[in-house]
């Protein structure tokens, strides 16, 4: 019989993560709500499309459970949402939930009831105005990224008031490679230090801080493709790609990607499919595509089924051959390392591009950041605050080139 107490902690986990893909996945296929403020919703797929975007009337919110009861395949709970709108109104409400799970562990039905009075300022007009305010998908590395090149952007992103969500390869909290914290240290290809006291404070203070807590799990959020020594292989490639129509439609609730850079990137998020399955659904909305240093072979590694990569053609930086480390390329939750990067990125950046598209280096100048539409790359770690700015100039203004001639 399913874990139905594991169950019902995972829909307030998940709800209070923002990841409502993986959220929505607790329910059936036949499933049937009774929701407060939603009305009626039957059926997986008017759920999804339902949360498509999450809750867009709240700029914060949790929903915290207080008391559960379990009995068999029934549960009811006892919860406090909380959370302020796009205009700061405070909202706090407790709240009722009774759910009944099928065999195989899914909600088959759920419905809840509250005051609606404390929920009012959500369809307040001014709050349903502000909410249209863009979103930003973010990927940070698990083995670490470097600090300036998350607060560079961070900070137009910001500025601009756009509403920011983090992703990580596995859903584990993304951490600062330490020489990025470390104003002292001394890049050794630059034979300087690249790190600022004012960067380090605010990098400091965003990994303090609670925001980077809880990241969307982009493996429970993407399908795995299956191998083709698979006894099933034709059926399970067959449910890769409906749910991957279905995960990258849900992109269409975002504005646009950016790849952090960092020594991490190496690992889990350039050879990383679902990574590159995220791409492609950027892309093939049209939408913009941004990354920075090493997370730029993201893009070289993203290919349609030709097997061509998607910056065939295009004008493009990255990490160049004079930045790599000849020793200490590490990473953060080990103590390997590994020497000097496993790859040469501006040797496959190059190649990824060619024949009629170019590689960039603009070695000698202080910043290095392209913009061929719908990509934006970033050299290195300087360039991070004006890729931020570019990422705005682009949704704002329809930038759809910089940093290079025809």
């Amino acid at each position: 019989m399913a874990n139905v107490k594991e169950n019902v902690s995972r829909y307030y986990a998940y709800a209070n993560a923002g990841d409502w893909a993986a959220w929505c996945d607790l329910f059936a296929e036949d499933t049937v709500l009774d929701e407060q403020l939603a009305g009626h919703v039957e059926g997986l797929p008017a759920l999804r499309r339902l949360m498509k975007g999450g809750l867009t009337g709240y700029a914060e919110f949790q929903n915290v459970p207080e008391r559960v009861l379990v009995s068999g395949l029934e549960a009811a709970t006892l919860s406090r949402i909380t959370g302020k709108t796009h205009t700061g109104a405070v909202i706090s409400a407790p709240v009722m939930n009774y759910f009944r799970f099928d065999e195989a562990g899914k909600i088959a039905y759920m419905t809840n009831v509250h005051d609606t009075v404390p929920f009012a300022p959500l369809s307040d007009p001014a709050n349903q105005g502000r909410r249209m305010k863009k979103r930003i998908l973010v990927g940070l590395s698990e083995w670490g990224y470097w600090a300036e090149e998350l607060v560079g952007p961070l900070h137009a992103f910001d500025a601009a008031g756009y509403e920011v969500t983090f992703f990580t390869p596995k859903g584990k909290k993304p951490v600062a490679l330490g020489a990025s914290l470390d104003p002292g240290y001394i890049d050794p290809p630059l034979g300087r230090s690249v790190t600022s006291e004012e960067n380090a404070k605010k990098a400091r203070a965003l990994e303090s801080s609670d925001r980077l807590d809880h990241p969307k799990d982009l493996s429970r959020w993407f399908p795995e493709r299956p191998y083709i020594s698979s006894s099933a292989y034709l059926r399970e490639l067959e449910a890769y790609h409906a749910a991957l129509a279905e995960r990258q439609r849900e992109l269409e609730a975002y504005d646009a990607l950016l790849l952090v850079g960092g020594s991490g990137a190496l690992i889990d998020l350039a050879n990383n499919f679902r990574v590159h399955d995220l791409i492609l659904g950027f892309y093939r909305l049209g939408k913009p595509i941004a990354t920075e240093c090493y997370a730029v072979g993201c893009l070289a590694f993203a290919r349609e089924e030709d097997r061509k990569s998607i910056i065939r053609g295009k004008h493009v930086t990255g990490h160049l051959l004079e930045y790599d480390y000849k020793e200490g390329t590490g990473f953060m939750g080990t103590d390997f390392n590994m020497g000097p990067p496993p790859y040469a990125l501006e040797y496959i950046l190059r190649d990824a591009v060619a024949p009629d598209g170019e590689y960039h280096a603009n070695i000698g100048n202080p910043t290095s950041v392209i913009v061929d539409y719908p990509f934006i790359t970033s050299r290195s770690t300087p360039d991070s605050y004006l890729c931020g700015e570019l990422v705005v100039a682009v949704l704002e203004k329809g930038l759809r080139k910089y940093g290079w001639v025809a």
